[in-house]
């Protein structure tokens, strides 16, 4: 079995494939001056949670509720930046206090929820957020990933062919609405709106998505010329290495397969999935040794892997049975 990158990170509408999650950027300040703002405002979360903090606290009665709206939304952005969603959603609920009529906070939040994947809440926060900004296409956007997160496939892909109608020219809602059709199995329509995607996206994301399209329709050349059009795109994109590397592997092309996976784990020693997917390969090359040091790496980093576990216990008999062999293969042969 082959492990996918892609399954476990790009699916669904939850990381760099689809990045469009309106509401992380900072909120300015009116008569905004010094330091304080700017960590604040910045773009390094520890920084800006003590800045915007320190700036909660000097606020006198007399600080305009903007301002205070920008510390408490800036600062939640930073706690969701750290995954801190206890402290964050509090200073949302704060600054929504401040400003109730904010698009952009109730859309911050709404990426929140859907980061803990309570998407119900998200679409809550979206639908109160288009009625605020009823031709922003960022929303609609947000509001069909956490549609889909509901399993409401209908009302994704409506929300995102409304947001091209705001922006006809938007690769990634192109891309977003191919996934759930891919999720569909209506692998023609998902084909056609990534013909568009990748006109006007000039990121990976539509290739890369793509890419795992033909896998599944196992269709392994388009595949690989896909993978390897995100990595000139993006020349550090595991995503696209280990997809890549399991479109070789299914096409018998075991070195190459085997390359790729190397290429992954030079970037990121850590990465399970090509650790996994490289210790199979060893395992049909006879290379058990090999093997086994995989399975015993993912094993450091997940020592709750099934797979790895059994795997590393297969290999382990097969080891002992290769020296059985050669040992007896050395043996003197007992004269008659």
């Amino acid at each position: 079995m082959s492990a996918r990158y892609s399954d476990r990170l790009r699916w669904p509408f939850a990381s760099a494939c689809l990045a469009f999650l309106v509401g992380a950027a900072p909120f300015a300040a009116h008569a905004q001056a010094g330091q304080g703002w700017a960590a604040c405002s910045g773009q390094a979360p520890d920084a800006a949670i003590d800045a915007c903090s320190k700036l909660i606290a000097s606020f006198g009665p007399k600080e305009t509720a903007h301002n205070k709206a920008a510390a408490f939304y800036n600062r939640a952005n930073a706690y969701v930046a750290k995954g801190d969603y206890e402290r964050a959603f509090p200073d949302f609920a704060k600054a929504l206090e401040l400003e109730p009529k904010s698009a952009s906070m109730l859309s911050a939040r709404a990426a929140a929820y859907r980061g803990q994947g309570d998407y119900k809440s998200a679409v809550k926060d979206l639908d109160a957020a288009i009625k605020r900004d009823p031709k922003n296409a960022d929303i609609f956007i947000s509001r069909g990933a956490a549609r889909y997160g509901l399993h409401d496939f209908d009302g994704a892909i409506a929300d995102f062919g409304e947001a091209l109608k705001f922006n006809p020219t938007y690769g990634p809602a192109f891309t977003a609405r191919a996934k759930v059709y891919m999720q569909e199995r209506k692998e023609e329509k998902a084909l056609a709106d990534f013909a568009e995607a990748v006109k006007y996206d000039k990121t990976a994301a539509p290739y890369l998505s793509r890419g795992d399209l033909y896998l599944e329709i196992k269709d392994a050349d388009r595949a690989i010329a896909d993978f390897t059009e995100g990595l000139k795109r993006e020349p550090n994109s595991v995503v696209a290495f280990v997809d890549r590397g399991s479109a070789w592997r299914s096409k018998g092309e075991l070195d190459k397969a085997i390359a790729d996976y190397d290429a992954a784990l030079k970037i990121d020693p850590k990465l399970v999935p090509a650790l996994y997917n490289r210790a199979s390969i060893w395992r049909m090359k006879k290379e058990f040794p090999r093997a086994k040091e995989d399975y015993e790496a993912i094993l450091k980093l997940r020592p709750d892997f099934p797979e790895a576990k059994k795997g590393l216990e297969e290999v382990d008999r097969l080891i002992s049975w290769q020296a059985k062999n050669a040992a007896k293969a050395a043996a003197p042969t007992a004269k008659p």
